[in-house]
């Protein structure tokens, strides 16, 4: 049945993996000799631009800083697609259960390289043409809503899942009374 409160959820879920799309994913700036940098990483690119956009306003010119972010997209996409095909198997709870797993732990994945490889390789080749050898930077790194959309994401499975569970335990212990 769809009305139940895991469609709700994985629905929800769905709302904010497609948020990933929408909002930045990291953003940042940092303040040199030759002026300020900042920019942002997004999923999709806002315009005609890189997936990675990074503004040098002391002179005001549009750098690109490219960093390959298909397999980010990759990862949301499929899990969002999966998420939706699992919508429909309610008549099975149990594979559908399974099915949740998927896209739990492909935005898993997600937010772990994000956190781990992509924030910190998008800032370092926005940051590699002011920097000269041995120089540190001081740069101020900001998660967007593009990334906690994915941990909403995350809890809005788990109370799926979760939920399917409890709706399998309720139907074993109706056929157990009878």
């Amino acid at each position: 049945m769809i009305q139940r409160i895991q469609t709700l959820y994985m629905f929800l879920a769905v709302v904010a993996m497609a948020a990933c799309f929408m909002f930045p994913v990291v953003s940042f700036d940092t303040t040199n000799d030759t002026g300020t940098l900042s920019g942002e990483m997004r999923l999709l690119p806002r315009d005609n631009s890189v997936h990675g956009e990074v503004m040098n306003v002391a002179v005001s010119l549009p750098q690109q800083s490219y960093i390959n972010t298909w397999w980010l997209v990759a990862l949301v996409a499929l899990a969002a697609v999966v998420t939706i095909v699992c919508v429909f198997m309610y008549r099975n709870r149990i594979r559908q259960m399974r099915l949740v797993m998927i896209p739990f732990l492909l935005m898993v994945a997600y937010l772990f390289l994000v956190f781990i490889w992509a924030a910190d390789a998008f800032v370092d080749k926005a940051t590699l043409p002011l920097t000269t050898p041995g120089e540190m930077m001081d740069v101020h790194v900001v998660y967007g809503i593009g990334t906690w959309a994915a941990a909403v994401a995350l809890l809005f499975l788990f109370l799926a899942n979760r939920a399917i569970k409890s709706d399998e335990a309720k139907v074993r212990a109706a056929d157990r009374l009878r």
